[in-house]
């Protein structure tokens, strides 16, 4: 298996952790999602318009990237936990599936990008390659990257305008 669709499958795998901790932390403790409001990496502020939440992404895609693999694996984890949270508090969590889809797909696509460069180092210093970065890891960090960006933009498009649409209808 080559080393992108790996590190897709790792972070994959990160973000589902993610939310089996927010199922069992919201199982075991009865939290709310009132409660939760706030516990992320980042205060980002919650605008509804195409603009807010494009912003939005591109932070988490930004940090994902260069986040050297510590922050991309927080990132990665702690998107999930909300899913999980939401899994058990809300009735309309299929809500979140027109943007949500795209939008995990560009945030694992963002994370194998922001993994391959410190395997690449690592792979430097255990003396396997003689290049810090190699030719092929820093194309498809270029390539992952470019797609990453489409996704999340694209989510975007479809969080603000069908997303909204049908939770209005709902509401």
């Amino acid at each position: 298996m080559r080393a992108g669709r790996r590190l897709l499958l790792v972070s994959a795998a990160t973000t589902v952790a993610g939310t089996v901790a927010g199922l069992l932390a919201t199982l075991s403790s009865r939290l709310g999602v009132a409660e939760t409001v706030g516990a992320s990496l980042y205060a980002l502020s919650f605008d509804p318009t195409f603009w807010g939440i494009l912003r939005n992404n591109l932070v988490v895609f930004a940090t994902t990237i260069v986040g050297f693999g510590v922050l991309t694996l927080a990132n990665l984890f702690l998107t999930g936990v909300p899913l999980g949270i939401e899994l058990v508090h809300n009735d309309h969590v299929w809500l979140f599936l027109p943007h949500g889809v795209l939008e995990f797909a560009a945030l694992w696509t963002a994370g194998a990008a922001g993994l391959r460069i410190p395997l690449d180092v690592l792979r430097y210093f255990r003396r396997e390659t003689d290049r810090v970065l190699t030719a092929d890891g820093a194309r498809m960090v270029l390539r992952y990257a470019a797609a990453s960006l489409v996704l999340f933009v694209v989510a975007a498009a479809i969080e603000a305008t069908i997303t909204r649409h049908l939770a209005a209808g709902v509401g």
